[in-house]
């Protein structure tokens, strides 16, 4: 995992986090997850585009199951993290998945 995808917004001065750090964090038996544990230590993202959320979804479904992924969604849906959206297609897609 290249730690170089932390990307700050600077005239908005956000944190981003790609998918990969997200997966790696929340998925314990990645191999980079003790890496991402560290970037958490850190000044915490605070925005989300909805194509990490979705790919991070997908991705943790796939690896740890339905559960995992759920609590990801769950936890951005209910803390104050703002999700970029590049069409409206998002809302319907998380439903879709949380539904399934």
């Amino acid at each position: 995992m290249k730690l170089s995808t932390v990307i700050r917004i600077r005239s908005a001065k956000k944190i981003i986090y790609d998918s990969n750090i997200w997966i790696s964090f929340l998925y314990e038996d990645d191999s980079n997850f003790e890496k991402a544990k560290e970037l958490f230590d850190y000044p915490k993202p605070d925005v989300l585009t909805d194509y990490v959320v979705l790919e991070v979804s997908t991705v943790l479904k796939k690896k740890a199951g339905e559960g995992l992924a759920k609590h990801f969604l769950d936890n951005v849906l209910a803390n104050d993290i703002e999700v970029l959206l590049s069409n409206e297609c998002y809302h319907e897609s998380v439903k879709l998945f949380i539904r399934k």
